[in-house]
């Protein structure tokens, strides 16, 4: 590395650099970032962003910015030891993003499940798992009682869980209730069936005593 690089320092992207660290940021060699900065007379940030032909009989790559440095995704890759795969599928516009940034930004921008209802009330707008989160209710039986119950939205977040699951065991004690009055019915019927068979049959064969 020459002395030049080493002494003159220029401003850029917020940092002092020197000409040997902007090449080696953005891709691009030394002594052309030299020329068009100390001889053509070019500021850094111009002399950085004139396109450079593409080399002889092949597409210029395209590049990208990562950890301060513009450089196509395969000199991206080796610097960073990790295949060029994983970082294109982090690329957004002209940047690469970092793990955790693509992560994050995934999350904001991912649809919501196909499940996902949004329900609004006093002027608040939240998915239910939000509401369920809130109030402390569970999500299902929130979504139980919008949609299967259709309760309204105020009765479905203001009604206690305990009021819930005590109308549930009133649903299902009449249920055992109404299936024990049907089989006691059933009961009743049958022994008046069998009491008829047997007097008929008493009537045709009766009895003979000695």
């Amino acid at each position: 590395m020459k002395g030049w690089f080493r002494a003159d320092t220029f401003s850029f992207k917020g940092q002092d650099l020197t000409l040997y660290e902007i090449a080696r940021r953005v891709g691009m060699p030394p002594e052309t970032l030299r020329n068009r900065v100390l001889n053509i007379g070019l500021t850094v940030d111009e002399a950085v962003a004139i396109d450079r032909l593409p080399p002889a009989g092949g597409v210029k790559a395209k590049r990208y910015w990562f950890r301060d440095e513009f450089l196509t995704i395969k000199q991206h890759a080796a610097n960073a030891g990790c295949s060029e795969d994983a970082l294109r599928a982090r690329i957004i516009g002209d940047r690469v993003l970092e793990t955790d940034e693509a992560r994050e930004a995934n999350s904001q921008f991912r649809d919501p499940p196909s499940n996902a209802c949004l329900v609004t009330y006093k002027g608040k707008t939240q998915y239910i798992a939000e509401w369920s989160r809130e109030l402390g209710i569970d999500q299902k039986t929130l979504a139980a009682r919008l949609g299967h119950y259709q309760w309204s939205v105020e009765k479905a977040l203001t009604t206690p869980v305990d009021q819930t699951r005590t109308m549930v065991h009133v649903r299902r004690r009449n249920r055992q209730c109404i299936t024990r009055i049907t089989i006691g019915f059933r009961r009743i019927r049958n022994q008046q069936i069998i009491h008829r068979i047997s007097t008929a049959c008493h009537r045709h064969h009766p009895q003979v005593t000695a």
